[in-house]
């Protein structure tokens, strides 16, 4: 049985405000692997502008993950109020073993 990837975050304006009720993406690469990019399910934020996205790591072994958040304005109807914004970062995954 695989376990799943969880990437928890807050999206929040430029003055450090939760934003919240907003679509949130997440999709991640293995690094050095064949597959290249997985989407993820989205999500949308809470009250507190936090969010909790589950990534399913089928047939994934080990390595590093190159993950990515992204905030689109234009899919939030925000374009006028916020800029759109992605964060990549890599992390290590070292089993996906029960």
């Amino acid at each position: 049985m695989s376990k799943p990837m969880i990437v928890t975050g807050m999206l929040e304006d430029e003055l450090g405000t939760a934003i919240a009720n907003r679509l949130v993406r997440v999709n991640y690469e293995m690094v050095n692997g064949q597959s290249g990019p997985v989407a993820c399910l989205n999500d949308v934020t809470n009250a507190d502008g936090e969010f909790a996205i589950t990534c399913p790591l089928t047939g994934v072994l080990a390595g590093k993950a190159k993950v990515t958040v992204t905030y689109s304005s234009f899919d939030n109807n925000d374009a006028y109020r916020y800029e759109n914004k992605t964060v990549q970062t890599e992390f290590a995954v070292f089993s996906n073993s029960t």
